[in-house]
C-alpha cells in the first residue's frame, strides 16, 4: 500500500491494531516520521540553495537562482505540507492554491494536518511552516484569553 496518502493508512494502521488508547503515542510517533521525512527529501539547512531548488521543483514551481527569490517563492506558494511530503510516493502533483483560505479549507477537508512545531524540523521546515502560516481548525490560539467589557 506504498502509494497511499499517509493519514489514510496511519487511520487504517490505528482501525487494523485497534489502537483506540494509544492513539496519541502513535499520532505523536506519526508527527516525527513526518518532519523525519521533509527534513530527508528537502534537506534542513534553509541557507541551502540546492534545497530550496528541492522544495520548489517538488511544487511545481522554477529553481530559484537566489535564496532571496527562493523565500519569496515558498512565501507565495500555498501548499499542504503532507501532500507535499507524500508526493513521491502517491506519485500525484502537489498542488498549489491561490489563497491560505483556500488551503484552509483544503486542509480543514482531509485533516491532512503537518505539525506546526517539532523538535527534529530542520531550519527549512521551520522556516517554511513560518511563512507558509499554519491553518487554524477552529482551535484557539493558546496563551492568555482576552477579557471582554461588557
Amino acid at each position: 500500500m506504498r502509494d497511499k496518502p499517509l493519514w489514510d493508512e496511519f487511520d487504517r494502521m490505528n482501525q487494523h491494531f485497534q489502537l483506540k488508547g494509544a492513539k496519541n503515542q502513535t499520532r505523536a510517533e506519526f508527527h516525527i516520521a513526518l518532519v523525519k521525512e521533509f527534513n530527508h527529501m528537502f534537506g534542513v539547512d534553509e541557507g541551502s540553495l540546492e534545497s530550496w531548488g528541492k522544495l520548489c521543483a517538488a511544487m511545481g514551481l522554477s529553481t530559484p537562482t537566489t535564496l532571496e527569490e527562493a523565500h519569496k517563492m515558498a512565501r507565495d506558494a500555498y501548499v499542504n505540507l503532507v501532500v507535499l511530503v507524500q508526493s513521491s510516493r502517491t506519485g500525484e502533483p502537489v498542488k498549489v492554491f491561490k489563497s491560505a483560505e483556500d488551503l484552509k479549507e483544503f486542509t480543514a477537508e482531509t485533516k491532512w494536518i503537518f505539525p506546526q512545531r517539532h523538535a527534529q524540523a530542520g531550519g527549512l521546515l521551520k522556516m517554511l511552516l513560518r511563512k507558509m502560516g499554519g491553518p487554524s481548525h477552529g482551535r484557539r490560539p493558546q496563551g492568555k484569553k482576552k477579557a471582554v467589557a461588557k
